[in-house]
């Protein structure tokens, strides 16, 4: 049985992070597409990041 739950936290822990993790790029990728709409451009390394 506390296999079983250590199992379920790490699965809980995993599914955060990787949602914390899209919400953070999909910010950056709105933030940078509106810099551009505003004629300001990221340092094409920042871009490819």
């Amino acid at each position: 049985m506390e296999r079983l739950e250590l199992d379920r936290r790490y699965q809980e822990i995993v599914n955060q992070l990787c949602i914390a993790s899209d919400e953070c790029i999909r910010y950056l990728v709105s933030y940078s597409n509106d810099l551009a709409e505003h004629g300001v451009r990221l340092p094409h390394i920042m871009f490819k990041v």
